[in-house]
């Protein structure tokens, strides 16, 4: 029997910076296209010029830090 993906939803940069500074919105969703709905209501209640977007991810992938001066 094969291992089921699941997919999560993470908030990261807008603007593709080094220091992301990621973190989980959604996690364990058993359907991409229902965790890409989410994903699209979620950023569409914002403008697509803002600091943070949401992405869909698959399960293991692991956030990128932020800044740590």
């Amino acid at each position: 029997m094969s291992e089921q993906k699941t997919w999560s939803i993470v908030e990261t940069s807008n603007y593709g910076r080094d220091y992301p500074d990621e973190s989980f919105v959604c996690q364990g969703f058993q359907n991409k296209g229902t965790a890409e709905l989410v994903c699209e209501f979620l950023n569409g209640q914002t403008s697509i010029y803002a600091e943070r977007w949401n992405i869909v991810v698959e399960a293991g992938y692991e956030l990128q830090p932020g800044f740590e001066p």
